[in-house]
């Protein structure tokens, strides 16, 4: 009973996963390509704001025609000019995306399905590596399975699985790196600890916000080795060390250009602050702004007004109650039944890019904590401790069944009690 109840389930699983595919692709290139996408193709051209102001004080305004050619790859630009126009004016964003981008357009052609689908493509690997990190830290294949059916139908995964941005990418290296972490302080290697410098030197040219989950990374070896010094976390800061040695010229580089952007350095009132972090949870399961007449993931600086998605008159505080209550418990679980090296790591992963971007806007003012795609890291370590609690209700289920319908329950009962 319990195989034919497992084969029904994974059948469902199976049948999600192929949904996720499907909306992952599905009218790829008829969404408006809006202006960060726009960015994107600037930049795997390799140009930059000089070559705009050109035609603007020809034009005043670019249209369409002016545009599509500095949309267009040119033959004379390298992958170079790409970095180099990052690097000079766009510091914050780092370059292995755009650079793997620029191959793959060079590829196939610069069509807004295409270059759309590069991102759509590498979000499948969302799958294999999160169903290999819950093997890693669960040792149950079940957890891994329904882990992909929560990543598959995720709406902020699908939302940046169809855009012209480097998230599904970062999504699947934060993965990676933090496999190759559990793994270096399970089998403690020189192998396993050059993987990890490699993955850091991956993910520190992926997404600058990577650095929230090397803190957490540190925080975590701190915390298992009881803050000494020991052997692992040697090993740690080793590769740590070589990592940021890496990646020290973009460190430069940031130093001396970066400036925050407007929308994310705007001051917002705390109540608007706590409104979308209430929101953002949201995002682990449905999207609550359907039902609003706003913009995908925009922040109001009016708080609960007549229009506010949490007027108590709709259905939707109450979805997002649930959902809290789901992830809290989820979170419990985990660290009740779990051995510490695997609470600590899935805590820091959800906890500290929050923690560190709420103190940011709290001290120095801004709306990075509100911004749901920064968070990524904090929605799949929410995943695995889902995926973690429902394996348990489901085989805890199971079992309860298995157990009344066996005809030796009466010798079983019988001999539990003797």
């Amino acid at each position: 009973m319990q195989k034919s109840y497992f084969h029904w389930l994974r059948v469902l699983i199976i049948i999600i996963l192929i949904l996720g595919i499907y909306f992952r692709f599905i009218n790829i290139d008829r969404k408006v390509y809006w202006h960060d996408e726009i960015i994107t193709s600037v930049r795997i051209a390799g140009y930059t704001k000089e070559n705009f102001s050109d035609i603007l004080k020809k034009s005043g305004v670019i249209d369409s025609e002016n545009l599509q050619q500095y949309l267009n790859i040119d033959s004379n630009k390298t992958f170079i000019s790409t970095i180099n126009s990052l690097a000079t004016e766009n510091p914050e964003q780092v370059p292995i995306y755009f650079v793997l981008l620029r191959w793959w357009v060079k590829l196939f052609d610069n069509s807004i399905g295409v270059i759309r689908s590069f991102s759509a493509v590498i979000s499948l690997l969302v799958f294999p590596c999160i169903y290999w990190l819950c093997r890693e830290l669960f040792n149950k294949s079940l957890v891994g399975e329904i882990a992909i059916a929560l990543t598959a139908i995720s709406p902020i995964l699908v939302l940046y699985a169809q855009e012209a941005r480097g998230y599904s990418l970062f999504a699947v290296t934060v993965l990676l790196s933090t496999i190759v972490l559990f793994r270096a302080m399970r089998i403690q290697t020189k192998r396993s600890w050059l993987i990890y410098t490699a993955s850091l030197i991956l993910n520190l040219y992926t997404n600058l916000f990577f650095l929230s989950i090397v803190m957490g990374h540190g925080l975590y070896v701190l915390l298992v080795e009881k803050l000494r010094l020991t052997k692992r976390l040697k090993a740690y800061l080793l590769a740590s060390f070589l990592g940021f040695l890496i990646f020290l010229p973009w460190i430069i580089a940031i130093v001396s250009d970066y400036e925050d952007t407007a929308f994310i350095s705007q001051t917002t009132p705390f109540l608007t602050l706590a409104t979308r972090w209430f929101i953002n949870l949201g995002f682990t399961f449905l999207d609550i702004q359907i039902g609003s007449s706003e913009r995908l993931f925009d922040v109001r600086n009016v708080a609960l007004d007549n229009n506010a998605l949490l007027n108590l008159n709709t259905v939707w505080p109450y979805l997002l109650g649930l959902i809290l209550v789901l992830i809290l418990y989820s979170i419990y679980s985990v660290c009740q039944h779990q051995p510490k090296e695997v609470s600590l790591l899935i805590l820091t992963f959800i906890l500290i890019t929050p923690i560190n971007m709420v103190i940011s806007d709290l001290m120095s003012g801004g709306q990075r904590s509100s911004i749901a795609r920064y968070l990524i890291p904090s929605y799949l370590g929410i995943y695995l401790c889902i995926a973690y609690l429902l394996t348990n209700k489901l085989t805890n289920f199971t079992e309860k069944l298995w157990f009344k319908a066996s005809p030796f329950k009466g010798i079983i009962k019988k001999n539990f009690h003797d």
